[in-house]
């Protein structure tokens, strides 16, 4: 047992011996891997994201929003490793990401005068001058979830610097023939300042002497602060510059500057500007006699400097356009062009920056620019804050606008102005009425009734483009509703209107009448779904009567025709009218009145202030109405006006009569019996109806023989009309008007009352006094004709016995004339 455990110990042994070597040769490959692993896991991942941001270094991640930091109030030290300033978090959508977009945000954190942008990437510090920095800069926040940004600020303060000797420069003897005069270029190890000074109002006085000179510094100087090719930083000096005496002098050797003045070391200075700066500053300036002409020439060419001088410069003249206020805080704020539409948009080049007012103005731009190049254009990202324009079809062209911070302006970010595609689309979808309808306005106010078909075919010859006919109705009612106003809007001015009316009218009558309560059914029921909201009143009738309306009535015969008529437009309703006849047998509109419906109520608020402008209800009972018995009407009349003589118009009796009766001889027979001047004509003539027609004979039966047959009309109206023509006449003059809105169809309806007036009062004029007015006279030399078919015997004082001697007649006419009475028994 004993030599069995010893075996078994031996070989534990033995195995650990074996397996310890390979055991030690696993960790260290553990290990390794461990060490190599995290190297070669960060390496993939900056390799993978080099890979993505060059080759995906145009392309951003739609709907993105970036964290970005925005680095500014500093400066860089150890050589642009560590930035001390400000920073300033933002959150910016990937869409409106760009070179505007940050020069944006930089400008309202106040800096105006930027020396250059940097942003880091990948650990590297590199120059953002375009939109393509600015999306190669987004692409790398994949991987670090931010983007920052520095910014390197310009200068304000003055830089001192010392310079060899040179020759001196005469003086120019005027201020026209100044030249320019050089200040040093310092050579910098690190970099190179380039000094420019570019003032317009400030100059610099330098006087020289034998071998030593002193030129003074005053006033502040700014510096602008940027990266040149080389890397290193360019100040330039764009304030103003003023020479004086010093009071030490100092040389340099070998040509380049080592102190200031004061002894301190020349140094860069970096930073925010800085606005207090000291009043007089000096700085000797010696010229070395080693230097050459050509070697102060170039560097002259090289500095391109323009110096005047203040004491020296005497003219009034404004040499620059800016303000001197101004210039040193927006005289380095781009200024980007706003857009103009031009006469014609076909071959239109788009430039980065145009800005607009409103996305509506630039989608208006895109369509018409769409349309007159014959490019079937759309548009993609539409929302509040972005719109994209692109070219159907695989074309490449594009325009971005987007929306800028804390503005209604819009700018054109990104575009590709170059179209892939080569035929022209006839069948252009930015083509709509909406489009269409602004155009048309010129057309439809000199033609309100152009046909479709004529705008179909005038888009064609213009835009060579193809329009519906559907497309081209509703281009066309947008242009007539941009002409004449919404109706809705309208609606809303009736108060302004109506105070407006009476105002240039005084002595007219212009009633409103409106509905507080929505009523359904019979019941008042008031809204109160909002309490706090006012409750608007709805439209229900209208009325008015001019004053010089009601006046030429008063002077005409007491005849007033009633009717009524709908309006065409988008809310109907309808318009009653009350015309009467002027001496000259035309018509005399006296008012009318726009209504919801022809009803009872409405034909009883009508009548009720038309009788009142009229003189009242006892007045108006002798006056003579004809109408075409509306609906409501006749109950109307019997409420107000009872047995007043009204009179049906006997074309609409017939119209009605016809459609039981269509036989031409009953036509004739009826018309007779209206014709009919006395009693026992009409009676003859119902006679013949009857023996012709019984149903005939009781249909006309029904209806009073007072409404519609002249034998029993009375003589206050000194008329016998039977039609009631005079307000279809006037009908047909408003059906234009009819289709337009309410203020626009009334305004319409009192011009041509004004322009009726007008001329007929010069055409009055014209005539000599006491004449017959000529309607009434033709119809005088017509009655003159047939006089010679009568016969006339004195039958007593002014009392004639008339005789027909017409041999056509069957029954012989005659009939007694009394000139005392002025009465006829023919009642003609």
């Amino acid at each position: 047992m004993r030599f069995a455990e010893d075996d078994c110990r031996e070989g534990r042994r033995t195995i650990r011996a074996r397996s310890r070597p390979r055991l030690q040769t696993t960790i260290s490959v553990l290990h390794a891997f461990s060490f190599y692993g995290s190297f070669l896991t960060k390496f993939i991942k900056v390799a993978f994201v080099l890979f993505v941001s060059i080759s995906d270094s145009s392309l951003l991640v739609v709907g993105m929003t970036l964290n970005v930091h925005f680095h500014h109030g500093g400066q860089f030290v150890d050589d642009y490793g560590t930035y001390v300033g400000s920073v300033y978090e933002k959150q910016c959508d990937s869409e409106v990401w760009g070179y505007f977009e940050i020069v944006d945000i930089i400008t309202k954190l106040g800096y105006f005068e930027i020396g250059s942008i940097l942003y880091d990437f990948a650990g590297q510090l590199k120059p953002l001058t375009n939109d393509f920095d600015a999306i190669e800069a987004a692409n790398w926040a994949r991987t670090t979830f931010k983007v920052d940004v520095y910014v390197v600020h310009t200068i304000t303060q003055p830089y001192y610097v010392n310079m060899d000797e040179a020759q001196p420069e005469p003086m120019a003897e005027n201020e026209n023939e100044a030249q320019p005069k050089l200040i040093a270029q310092p050579h910098n190890e690190e970099a190179q300042l380039e000094s420019e000074v570019e003032s317009e109002d400030s100059a610099v006085d330098v006087r020289f002497g034998d071998f030593e000179d002193e030129v003074g510094l005053h006033d502040e100087v700014g510096l602008n602060v940027g990266l040149n090719d080389t890397g290193g930083v360019v100040n330039e000096l764009d304030d103003d510059v003023q020479g004086g005496a010093g009071s030490k002098k100092q040389k340099n050797k070998g040509g380049r500057p080592k102190k200031n003045v004061d002894g301190a070391p020349s140094k860069k200075r970096k930073g925010r500007p800085k606005k207090n700066v000291a009043a007089e500053q000096q700085v000797e300036v010696t010229f070395s006699e080693e230097e050459s002409d050509e070697e102060t020439l170039n560097l002259r060419k090289k500095e391109k400097m323009v110096v005047e001088s203040d004491e020296d410069y005497k003219s009034e003249e404004l040499v620059s356009d800016v303000d001197s206020d101004n210039e040193s805080e927006e005289g380095s704020k781009m200024v980007y062009p706003s857009f103009v539409m031009p006469k014609s948009m076909e071959d239109y080049k788009w430039e980065k920056g145009t800005k607009f007012s409103s996305k509506a103005e630039f989608m208006n731009a895109v369509a018409t620019y769409a349309i007159h190049n014959g490019k079937d254009i759309k548009f993609g990202k539409n929302d509040k804050i972005r719109c994209r324009a692109m070219c159907k079809g695989g074309c490449k062209w594009f325009l971005f606008c987007s929306k800028l911070p804390d503005e209604d302006t819009w700018q054109i970010r990104t575009k590709n102005d170059t179209h892939s595609c080569i035929l022209r689309d006839y069948n252009v979808k930015l083509l709509n009425s909406k489009w269409l309808g602004k155009r048309l306005v010129p057309t439809v106010k000199e033609n309100p009734n152009i046909k479709c078909s004529s705008i179909c075919t005038k888009a064609h010859q213009k835009w060579h483009a193809g329009i519906s006919r559907m497309k081209s109705y509703r281009a066309k009612r947008a242009a007539i509703k941009m002409v004449d106003g919404s109706f809705k809007e309208q609606f809303l001015r009736l108060h302004d209107y109506c105070n407006e009316v009476i105002k240039s009218n005084p002595l007219s009558t212009v009633k409103l009448n409106v509905q507080n309560t929505d009523v359904v059914e019979g019941q008042d029921i008031i809204v109160q779904d909002y309490v706090d909201r006012p409750i608007l009143p709805s439209f229900q009738r209208l009325y008015m009567c001019l004053d010089g309306c009601k006046q030429s009535f008063f002077k005409c015969r007491p005849v007033i025709g009633l009717d009524g008529c709908f309006l065409k437009g988008y809310y109907g309703g309808q318009i009653l009218a009350a015309v009467g006849r002027d001496p000259n047998d035309q018509i005399l509109p006296i008012a009318l009145s726009v209504v919801e419906a022809e009803t009872k109520d409405s034909w009883a608020w009508f009548l009720d202030l038309l009788v009142n402008d009229l003189g009242g209800p006892r007045l108006c009972k002798t006056f003579t109405f004809i109408s075409d018995q509306q609906k409501g009407l006749l109950p109307a009349m019997e409420e107000l006006l009872s047995g007043v003589e009204h009179r049906f118009c006997v074309r609409h009796l017939y119209n009605n009569f016809r459609k039981k009766f269509p036989r031409k001889k009953i036509k004739d027979m009826m018309w007779k019996t209206a014709l009919a001047s006395y009693a026992h004509a009409w009676q003859r003539e119902m006679k013949e109806i009857k023996a012709t027609n019984d149903e005939a004979f009781k249909y006309l039966i029904k209806i009073p023989p007072r409404h519609r047959s002249k034998s029993y009309f009375t003589f206050n109206s000194k008329c016998d009309t039977l039609v009631n023509n005079m307000c279809e006449t006037f009908n047909s003059i408003i059906i234009e008007p009819r289709q337009k809105p309410i203020v626009t169809m009334l305004e319409e309806i009192k011009g041509y009352f004004m322009s009726r007036w007008t001329t007929n009062r010069s055409k009055f004029d014209h005539l000599p006094n006491g004449s017959v007015l000529p309607n009434i006279k033709k119809r005088m030399e017509i009655e003159q004709q047939s006089c010679r078919f009568w016969f006339c015997r004195l039958a007593g004082q002014k009392i004639y016995d008339v005789v027909s001697i017409r041999t056509s007649d069957v029954i012989t006419e005659k009939y007694v004339v009394d000139l005392n009475k002025m009465e006829c028994t023919c009642r003609k």
